[in-house]
This record gives structure tokens, sequence and C-alpha cells, in this order.
């Protein structure tokens, strides 16, 4: 089993995904738009 290297993302683009997910756009859109795999890491 090949293991994924753990990603590590800058303020400004947490940022950015929380003024999007504030504006009202869906978990499942985000993660699919900026290739974010675990689904609980926007909700955090």
């Amino acid at each position: 089993m090949i293991k994924e290297p753990i990603k590590r993302y800058s303020q400004a683009f947490k940022q950015q995904v929380v003024r999007e997910y504030e504006a009202g756009a869906s978990n499942f859109s985000l993660r699919q738009k900026y290739g974010i795999g675990a689904h609980h890491t926007v909700e955090r």
C-alpha cells in the first residue's frame, strides 16, 4: 500500500476556502475544486 504524502495548506489557501464555504459553496464542491481528499478537512 502506497501512502500519499501529507498535504499542508497555506494560511491564504485556507482563508480562501473558508470564504467560499461561508458564501454557500458545498463541502463536496470545494473538495473537488481544490483537490482536498478528506471530507472533514473543509468542515474543520
